[in-house]
Formats: structure tokens, C-alpha cells, sequence
């Protein structure tokens, strides 16, 4: 690796915490016999961060930066921070993109790599946005991608996680302009009961907010109250519903450890929530789009 390459790659890995490597450990029984998992190990800390099986490679975080290093420099960008979750089980990176505008407020833009070290997933790239007002997150996996697996060859990956960046780049445009036709479709009763049915009553067939469950009674409440705070931020639209979510997600529900919370957002049940509630609100937009069309023509 070139000097200026590898002091960007090392900065990096210092400013966001992770410039450790992970030790692969083949496991032993307590006879002292040899098993088919493996620990993996954190070369700082000698923390577990996990098992695998023996087809499993792990990936440094070295490497990861690497490879990141080379994609965005050849589309002129940057990788801007990361950090760790689980003590190091996951880790993640971020390459900014133009701030965009959508509805009224500003919206910062990343590219989000997600890598484990415990055996659990592939190397992910996924959209992550923040609406600068209120600070709400919304983290958004794309299953379209091809994963990169652990056990390819380090060309491989490096391919990969390229064209994987491209695409991701080109699907967080098309996120954009899903916000946008949110922001201009105006909020109606029917689609505000539909997400909080669909959201906090799961199996509830009951209409009647008093014979709901208290704990299901008082999430409802607190996401009227986050809905009514957004809707005298961004107005009474789709874009101010779905922000609704994003704030109860981000302010409500996620928990108050900052490490916790990111994981909570961007891998655990706080991102299910928000990509839930996308999910259907622009299965909505579709359907009143195309009510619209078929009305105007």
C-alpha cells in the first residue's frame, strides 16, 4: 500500500475507533478436543466477538477501509466516520454524499458500510440520511445488493464492494425521489390510521383505542404527539408522516446509549420500524398516484 494511502487508511481506522484486527481461534470442548466452530477475537482487547463456522474468513477492518478508500476515490468522495457496535461484533463506515433538500428541511446523506466480525452477516452497503431539523435517521438496507461474503478472495471484494457503491449511490437518488413525491402528497385520516394499525397493534383487530393493551395505548399516544410535532415542522403530508416515525424511532423509543442507539437504528428494531412504516406509506403514494392518473386522463 502507498504511503498516502495507507496513512488515509490509518487515520481512519484510529479516528473511528477501529484499528484492531480479528483473531480467528478454532474452538476446543472442554476435554480439550477440537470442535468444528471458531472464536473470532478482537487483537487489541482478546474480546469474543463471536463463532463461526471454518468456511468463515473474517474480514479486517484494514482491509474493509481499504477497499473503501479505493472505491470512493475513484468516484471523488470521502469516507467521512464509523464506529462500533457490540463492542466490536459489527462495525461501520460512512462516505457523505451532497446534502439534498426535501420538503422543509435539509436532508445529510451517507453511504453506510456495515461489516461483521461475529459470523452474522455479510459485508452490507445501505442508505442513511438525517433530517437536519429534528435530527431524525432513517438507515435503509437495499436486498437488491449482491453480498460480499467473508470466505471471497480479496479481488473479489474489492470488485464488489466497487459496484455495490455505484449502485447504492444510484438507489439512495431514487430514495430522494421517493421523499419528494412524499412531501407532495398531502396526509389524510385513512393512511394515518392504516400506519398505526400496521405499526403499533400488530395482531389487534379491535378499532377502539381504550380496549388496546396500556403499553400499546401509551406508544400510540407518544406517536400522536411526535406526529403532531412534525406536522408543524414539515406540514400535513406523507414526507411529515413518515418523519412522525422517524422521530418517535430516534427520540421515543431508541435507547439513550449513543452506540446502542446507531445499532438500534441502523440493524436492529428501530430500523425495521421506519423501513416498515416506508414500506407502506409508499404503497400508499403508489396507490393514490396511480387513483390520480386514472382520474386525470
Amino acid at each position: 500500500m502507498e504511503n498516502n494511502k495507507f496513512e488515509k487508511v490509518l487515520n481512519i481506522l484510529d479516528a473511528t475507533g477501529t484499528n484492531w484486527s480479528t483473531e480467528k481461534k478454532q474452538l476446543v470442548s472442554v476435554l480439550g478436543d477440537p470442535t468444528g466452530s471458531y472464536g473470532m477475537f478482537r487483537s487489541d482487547t482478546k474480546a469474543w466477538l463471536g463463532t463461526a463456522k471454518a468456511q468463515y474468513q473474517p474480514m479486517n477492518n484494514s482491509t474493509i477501509v481499504e477497499h473503501l478508500v479505493d472505491a470512493t476515490d475513484s468516484l471523488n468522495l470521502e469516507l467521512k466516520k464509523g464506529g462500533v457496535f457490540s463492542g466490536g461484533s459489527k462495525v461501520y463506515y460512512q462516505i457523505e454524499l451532497p446534502t439534498d433538500y426535501i420538503g422543509k428541511s435539509n436532508i445529510k446523506r451517507y453511504i453506510t458500510a456495515i461489516n461483521s466480525h461475529d459470523g452474522s452477516t455479510s459485508i452490507a452497503l445501505g442508505s442513511s440520511n438525517v433530517v437536519v431539523v429534528c435530527q431524525n435517521t432513517f438507515y435503509k438496507a437495499y436486498r437488491e445488493m449482491e453480498k460480499v461474503r467473508h470466505y471471497a478472495t480479496a479481488s473479489a471484494r474489492l470488485q464488489l464492494i466497487a459496484s455495490n457503491l455505484r449502485d447504492t449511490i444510484t438507489m439512495d437518488k431514487n430514495l430522494m425521489t421517493t421523499f419528494k413525491r412524499m412531501a407532495d402528497m398531502p396526509m389524510k385520516d385513512e393512511i394515518v390510521e392504516r400506519l398505526v394499525k400496521k405499526l403499533f397493534t400488530k395482531t389487534e383487530t379491535t378499532d377502539k383505542l381504550a380496549d388496546l393493551p396500556t403499553r400499546t395505548k401509551n406508544n400510540i399516544e407518544l406517536f400522536a404527539n411526535n406526529l403532531e410535532t412534525e406536522i408543524n415542522l414539515e406540514g400535513k403530508t406523507i414526507w411529515g408522516l413518515f418523519n412522525a416515525v422517524t422521530r418517535h424511532t430516534n427520540h421515543t423509543t431508541a435507547p439513550k446509549n449513543e452506540e446502542k442507539k446507531s445499532q438500534y437504528l441502523m440493524s436492529g428494531s428501530g430500523m425495521r420500524t421506519n423501513n416498515l412504516a416506508y414500506d407502506e406509506l409508499m404503497q400508499w403514494v403508489e396507490e393514490n398516484t396511480a387513483t390520480l392518473h386514472f382520474v386525470t386522463k
